[in-house]
């Protein structure tokens, strides 16, 4: 770069210097590629259907009523499972974080998710120039990585921690290669402020497969140093790394370490089905890559794409993992010029994560990792792990494409070279054409599909999928056709590399933005006006709000996981990934144990304090307790009310002392047993005065989502069933203000022991972890952004000085 300069008196004054457009011209592509892409958010009133939001929304509504009303944190819910801790759900993180700080002030003049991808997007490219001079090659990746297609496929059904999440990934690899160049505390604290914010988005799995990145490239560094006898500085990074760490740790203590307390209890430490600590293997490996699908990275609708013209293996997706068509040629080209350690590590990269993605499809790596990896069997989905691939592949191929032109730049071995592209060549587009013989033959059809369709539809859905397979496979042969021309022009000195690298870059924003562009149309998207309204009230929600007493639904069959219900009403239904592990067993062994046209429990219906069940058909008859309330007009759903609803809380006849819980559910099944004459408990030991008396009297004067009263009388010590779930972490009783035991019922629930007389009850949440969590996060915060501040200070006073 040129200055100019001016002549005043004697002395040459730089007055400017010469702009370099390749630079400015591609960081602003990186901007205006998001904000084009995403114009239906920014400028039509438009945003994605998000439907895993909208479940979300339904989970979160009553929480965020109560925040928004009182300004507290929503500690419990009452509307999901019959009862959850609601900071699992929707908890507001009262700690400030540059993500904080960022989103409040963009967030006025843009989307959050183009600011997202903008930041990723810069990421990405600050990263890809650590390997290359080439501005339009480093462009390239960063495209590659922001319209990855996975990326925008979760943007459009809301998995939005997790998007936040991934966006930090390239931030915290730039932390990491600045951390083991420098070797000082500058890099502890850039690795715990890229940490911190990738933690803060709330999506540990994601976290973790972005540590086993880190880890497999400090192997590299650690083999390097000590080969280089460099032990002492070695020492010194791993120092300031385990203190970046710990910084990191403590600034997201809340709600992390609220959340680790919760997770001991959680069908992620195990069930009775499971029998063991974790999720069980079935469930862990769910949705596991495979194989042959593998193609799909650049061949993306050779199985159809996504549902319904998807026929592979997994039960339906929204769309493939493609990557780009032109990448697996550019990244191949690593493999004609000797491999550098940085080539190598990440192909290793690229490998491990590849493996570990095909969970059951690979069982021997899946078992070793649940059994020896740490925290490893805490996840389910497995496929996602591929999010790695959308950087490190991009990145391959801009290692690829600069180091094959600059070994033909230093004319070593040029005419080999040039075979070795031929041959490559010939790689790539022979196997676009064996992709095309074999689609020939495909069936298209899955298994189940042939006894689910008639042969009219049978051969649409064939056409169809063998349409969508042979355009993409053509769309990976002329890709690659160009992109190859490409490269073989400026290996032979016919176009500059700045070209070849501009030219790419546009080939592979043509491939992925008209791929893409189907998540983003107007037919797939919504008004935001439209998905702000969340769940408008239906006729079973009014019938069932019209009833003010204190009870719950139970939403049977298909309507189960809908949480439309939890938005209006206190439901046992709703869907969340890590369920109390108390309420899934009886969901598994007990709810459903009994034969019928709607098979329930009704000793564990009166349990839960269901009242009525919502049935996905018109039902106009009794079913044996069960008796039909309301059918609403298009008949697609149906209210019965049972005859054995009690309230939820009652005193019981008789209590049986069980210590373990594991057997209450044995006992729970039992023909006819009825929670009201008969309850267990774990660790009690009842009153030798214990009885029941028919005037006792249970009156609820208080109910808010982590405070519940009672004014209770009865003439003789008595056992109170309280029909809320069991979570012994936080949840405390006090009897006129003097604390009491509370004790594990049926399994599920709690109950305590009232003595004869007038009494209030109150039962109050309040977890020691949250205030623990907060001191730690405030702590941890205070270190990391006076450290980023103090590193601020120094910079100044050094350039003054200068």
């Amino acid at each position: 770069m040129k200055s100019k300069t001016q002549t005043i008196g004697t002395a040459q004054v730089p007055t400017g210097s010469s702009v370099n457009w390749p630079l400015i011209l591609s960081l602003a592509s990186i901007v205006l590629v998001p904000v084009l892409f995403m114009a239906p958010l920014l400028f039509q009133g438009k945003t994605f259907p998000a439907s895993d939001t909208q479940q979300w929304l339904g989970t979160a509504k009553a929480l965020v009523d109560y925040h928004e009303a009182t300004g507290s944190l929503p500690l419990w819910t009452p509307n999901v499972f019959g009862g959850m801790p609601g900071y699992m759900i929707s908890l507001p993180n009262p700690i400030p974080g540059f993500d904080s700080i960022i989103l409040s002030s963009l967030g006025l003049i843009s989307d959050w998710r183009v600011v997202y991808l903008v930041f990723m997007g810069i990421g990405a490219f600050l990263f890809s120039r650590r390997f290359t001079d080439n501005e339009w090659l480093s462009a390239m990746a960063a495209v590659a990585f922001q319209l990855s297609t996975y990326f925008i496929i979760i943007l459009k059904v809301g998995h939005n921690t997790k998007f936040q999440a991934i966006a930090y990934l390239p931030w915290i690899l730039l932390a990491f290669d600045f951390l083991i160049r420098s070797g000082g505390w500058k890099g502890g604290l850039a690795l715990a402020l890229g940490l911190s914010l990738q933690l803060r988005a709330n999506h540990p799995q994601i976290t973790y497969y972005t540590l086993i990145v880190l880890l497999i490239w400090g192997l590299f560094w650690l083999v390097d140093e000590i080969r280089n006898g460099r032990i002492k500085p070695m020492l010194q990074t791993i120092g300031w790394a385990a203190a970046g760490g710990l910084i990191a740790v403590m600034t997201i203590a809340f709600p992390y370490l609220i959340n680790a307390d919760y997770s001991q209890y959680t069908i992620r430490a195990g069930t009775l089905a499971s029998g063991a600590a974790g999720l069980t293997r079935d469930y862990a490996l769910a949705w596991s890559f495979d194989w042959v699908e593998s193609v799909t990275f650049f061949v993306a609708d050779f199985f159809g794409g996504h549902s319904p013209y998807y026929w592979w293996q997994m039960p339906f997706t929204e769309g493939p993992q493609y990557l780009g068509a032109i990448l697996l040629f550019l990244a191949g080209l690593t493999f004609l010029v000797p491999l550098t350690r940085t080539v190598l590590m990440l192909w290793i990269v690229t490998g491990v994560t590849w493996l570990l993605a095909m969970g059951s499809n690979f069982p021997f790596l899946a078992d070793l990792a649940l059994n020896a990896l740490p925290f490893y069997n805490k996840f389910r989905t497995p496929s996602m792990i591929l999010v790695i691939l959308s950087l490190t592949i991009p990145v391959l191929a801009v290692l690829g494409v600069q180091g094959f032109l600059k070994a033909i730049a230093a004319n070593r071995r040029t005419d080999e070279l040039l075979k070795r592209f031929y041959l490559l060549s010939g790689l790539v587009i022979g196997f676009g054409v064996v992709l095309l013989i074999v689609s020939g033959s495909m069936g298209f059809i899955r298994p189940e599909e042939a006894q689910q369709y008639d042969a009219r539809t049978l051969d649409y859905l064939k056409g169809e999928r063998s349409a969508l397979t042979t355009d993409s496979i053509w769309k990976f042969l002329i890709l690659n056709v160009v992109a190859i021309g490409l490269v073989w022009l400026a290996a032979t000195s016919r176009l500059k590399a700045g070209m070849v690298g501009f030219g790419l870059f546009l080939l592979l924003l043509t491939d992925l933005w008209t791929y893409n562009s189907q998540y983003v149309s107007k037919e797939v998207m919504v008004s935001k006006r439209q998905f702000s309204a969340g769940f408008p009230q239906s006729p079973v929600d009014r019938f069932l709000l019209e009833d003010t007493t204190d009870f719950r639904i139970y939403p049977v069959g298909n309507l189960y996981q809908s949480t439309r219900f939890n938005y209006y009403h206190q439901s046992i239904g709703g869907y969340h990934g890590a369920k109390l592990a108390v309420f899934q067993n009886l969901i598994d062994s007990s709810l459903s144990v009994s034969t019928g046209p709607i098979p329930f429990n009704s000793g564990t219906l009166k349990a839960f304090g269901v009242k009525y069940l919502v049935i996905p058909q018109a039902i106009n008859q009794p079913i044996g307790t069960l008796l039909p309330s309301f059918v609403d007009p298009a008949g697609k759903q149906s209210v019965m009310e049972t005859t054995t609803f009690g309230g939820k809380a009652f005193f019981v006849k008789k209590v049986n002392r069980l210590d373990d819980p594991t057997l209450h559910v044995r006992e729970m099944n039992r023909d006819g047993w009825d929670p009201e004459q008969l309850s267990f408990v774990a660790g009690y030991q009842p009153s030798a005065d214990l009885s029941w008396d028919s005037s006792a009297t249970i009156r609820q004067v208080k109910r808010e989502h982590h405070e519940l009263a009672w004014q209770v009388s009865t003439p003789v010590s008595s056992f109170l069933f309280l029909s809320e779930i069991w979570y012994p972490s936080g949840w405390r009783a006090t009897l006129d203000g003097k604390e009491i035991p509370l004790y594990q019922t049926n399994h599920a629930f709690r109950g305590v022991e009232i003595p004869a007389g007038s009494h209030e009850l109150v039962l109050t949440f309040d977890p020691p972890a949250v205030t623990a969590s907060l001191t730690a996060g405030w702590i941890g915060t205070a270190i990391l952004y006076g450290g980023l501040l103090l590193w601020g200070f120094l910079l100044v006073r050094k350039r003054k000085d200068a």
